[in-house]
């Protein structure tokens, strides 16, 4: 299955679930995610999957792994872009069938394949300016088969396909360099959000922009007191939640015109949220006082009620061994098979849902 993907603030008072134990870092084995052996040490950014068979995912130098029996066994690929020395990665990826994928990342690369992701080849877009090409690229998707969108992080630069990625325009553009965009999510040709802040003076603020006409225009909301929004999840067209960077979760009921409802469920980041409907979701948040190595660990949450209360599922920092450190990604095809990805190569698999059987 495939979620839209996001959230609310419901009651005056909200009771968030630990498992059955309030401390974060209390052991949480046995558990319902399994780690999945890959031959990568290097950070893996994204997942997706098309099927409860075939996957793919992007890491933080210029290789995609890739596996055809759920993970079981995962085959890296040089993907042949050139990165180089240093910290350049990809950040999202995204198939339209078994043999036509995408994948984006620094520096403005576009990447695509047309075997199942056995080779990788630059793909040209429309950048309107040679300075905008070096801007990262994200949140690649697609909608409908045809409909795909990619954005640029600090550029302001939106970039649309309407004949399934053959092509790729500028469909809404701003010299708006405080703004900072993190996920694009459409749930019709026509009807989009898009997540990031804005820099006030030393500040970033929560900003949702949203639109009905495909991207030609875009109303904004921006939120005072709430920090940079992370991730968005739609379960269905009208049902969407976001999550932010200073650990609130929002809600829309009405396919993103309005968000009303805010829950906060830490004081620490969320980096991701995902629902598969309007009852279940999980989300990837940092834990507090957890560091190792200078990197905060975070952790796997659960919902069924709709995100109400939220319950650890990977809480317990040495339940994977000392290499899991920070969780970066989730994907779900359906309410029970997900997957996991972050760094030093982690890849975690559950087949219920991570609840324990």
């Amino acid at each position: 299955m495939k979620s839209y993907n996001v959230f609310w603030m419901v009651g005056l008072v909200l009771c968030i679930s630990c498992s059955d134990n309030d401390d974060p870092t209390a052991a949480s084995s046995p558990v319902g995610w399994h780690s999945q052996p890959v031959a990568s040490q290097r950070d893996i950014n994204s997942v997706f999957f098309l099927d409860a068979q075939r996957g793919w995912a992007v890491t933080r130098n210029d290789s995609i792994l890739k596996t055809n029996d759920g993970g079981k066994n995962w085959k890296g690929i040089d993907c042949g872009c050139g990165f180089g020395i240093g910290d350049r990665k990809l950040e999202s990826i995204y198939f339209l069938d078994k043999d036509r994928g995408w994948a984006v990342g620094e520096s403005g690369h576009l990447l695509r394949s047309i075997d199942g992701g056995e080779t990788w080849n630059e793909q040209m877009y429309n950048h309107d300016h040679p300075e905008f090409k070096g801007h990262d690229l994200r949140s690649l998707a697609f909608v409908g088969g045809q409909h795909g969108w990619f954005i640029s992080a600090y550029s302001g630069r939106w970039y649309l396909s309407t004949d399934g990625g053959e092509t790729w325009d500028i469909k809404h553009a701003s010299n708006d360099f405080s703004d900072h965009w993190n996920q694009m999510i459409f749930t019709s040709p026509d009807v989009g959000v898009v997540v990031g802040s804005r820099q006030i003076v030393s500040e970033h603020v929560g900003l949702i922009r949203r639109t009905t006409d495909g991207g030609l225009s875009w109303d904004e909301q921006v939120f005072d007191g709430l920090g940079s929004i992370s991730s968005v999840s739609f379960a269905n067209p009208l049902r969407a939640w976001a999550a932010t960077w200073d650990g609130q979760i929002l809600r829309s009921d009405d396919g993103g015109q309005t968000w009303d409802q805010r829950l906060r469920i830490s004081t620490e980041p969320i980096e991701n949220i995902l629902f598969v409907n309007e009852s279940e979701g999980w989300l990837i948040s940092h834990l507090p006082n957890v560091l190792y190595g200078g990197v905060w660990y975070n952790a796997i949450r659960h919902t069924t009620d709709g995100g109400l209360t939220w319950s650890f599922q990977t809480q317990d920092v040495n339940l994977f061994g000392s290499a899991v450190i920070s969780l970066h990604d989730l994907f779900f095809v359906d309410d029970r098979l997900g997957w996991a990805v972050g760094s030093n190569g982690t890849i975690l698999h559950t087949a219920s849902g991570g609840r324990v059987q």
